[in-house]
């Protein structure tokens, strides 16, 4: 059980660095997020 934990904790550290690097590196961005199912922004009735 302590072999499967720790093999689990090294992946997990893996991962979280190449989203680290990605993110710090520019490659990953996130999108604008907007209100309103015609993506105006807005949410006032038409």
């Amino acid at each position: 059980m302590r072999q499967y934990v720790e093999s689990r904790l090294k992946a997990d550290r893996q991962v979280a660095s190449s989203l680290a690097e990605l993110i710090i590196g520019g490659t990953l961005v996130s999108a604008k997020v907007t209100n309103g199912a015609d993506g105006d922004g807005g949410d006032e009735a038409s």
